[in-house]
């Protein structure tokens, strides 16, 4: 059993996450060998990407060209890097079967299966599956083989109701907290969540103070409610984007091709705050002082301090 899962079936009590605990326990067992990227605890991780005016990404700048701020006090960037440079990609698909979006299910499957194809580099980065409607269920674990991928996401099937907020919390917990590198999520769904026991502020706290950045991509189907607002706040809460898909094939495909490019202009800033004792949210501001450019970036995160040795 892992530690959130225990936590959170104490919470709630009774058989809530049965099935989530079931599901992630057995992928547990299965988990691939890959690569992985350490660094120091107290480093701070941020993920940038950089526009300018007419929304072009904006690649080849310098640690030297990038001013960043912690409640309003500059920082040191001890670690930077872009291109090809960057850590490695740890990718969490996360996928609305509930019964809203059934009949778009199939649109689905087709356009993430091309984006995995075009944004893991074999044997460096890996991704995994989630499913959520009724119960949460890791579909598949982390792994970079596309064949194992692409077979998995043929057999999400739509279910019941819809666990979104539960959903986030425990692929950011279960998944990407235990992952080195680049932490990714690409959450699809209409937004409209009706059965969690988790709130979109708890989902999105555990996303900030994780490092984890979420990509929203809302489906709606014909006649059935949706909520965009509760995605594009879950991915702007994050540093990620929002895109609105409206359950269209190719504008399906045209939201995944923007998270890839969006991927491939990323940034990796990492420094050491300052202040290693106040607790509390501590503000992130990440600027390019020379330049009319727009920064990209989660709005802060959480900070305690480490206990005493």
């Amino acid at each position: 059993m892992t530690r959130s899962l225990t936590r959170l079936l104490g919470r709630f009590a009774g058989p809530l996450l049965l099935p989530v605990l079931a599901a992630f326990a057995l992928a547990a067992q299965e988990q691939d060998l890959t690569p992985t990227f350490t660094t120091s605890v107290d480093l701070v991780n941020v993920l940038v990407t950089v526009r300018d005016a007419s929304g072009r990404y904006v690649t080849g700048l310098q640690r030297q060209d990038f001013l960043l701020e912690e409640d309003s006090a500059p920082q040191d960037i001890s670690y930077f890097s872009s291109g090809e440079d960057v850590p490695p990609l740890s990718v969490v698909l996360v996928i609305d079967t509930s019964e809203s979006v059934e009949e778009k299910l199939s649109f689905e499957r087709r356009a993430a299966a091309e984006f995995l194809r075009a944004v893991l580099t074999r044997e460096r980065d890996a991704a995994a599956i989630v499913q959520f409607g009724s119960e949460v269920k890791l579909v598949q674990d982390f792994s970079y083989d596309l064949k194992r991928l692409e077979g998995s996401l043929r057999s999400v099937y739509a279910d019941g109701r819809t666990r979104l907020f539960d959903g986030v919390w425990l692929a950011v917990e279960d998944l990407l907290a235990g992952r080195s590198g680049r932490r990714i999520m690409v959450l699809v769904s209409d937004g409209h969540d009706t059965n969690s026991s988790l709130s979109a502020r708890e989902a999105i706290r555990q996303a900030q103070d994780k490092e984890a950045l979420i990509f929203g991509i809302g489906v709606r189907a014909k006649g059935q409610e949706s909520d965009f607002n509760q995605i594009q706040r879950l991915a702007e809460s994050t540093g990620g984007l929002f895109f609105d898909s409206r359950a269209d094939l190719e504008r399906l495909r045209q939201a995944f091709e923007a998270i890839r490019q969006a991927i491939a202009a990323q940034y990796s800033l990492g420094y050491v705050p300052q202040d290693l004792q106040s607790p509390g949210f501590r503000t992130l501001e990440i600027t390019v002082p020379t330049r009319d450019l727009t920064v990209i970036h989660r709005p802060g995160y959480h900070f305690f301090p480490s206990p005493p040795k």
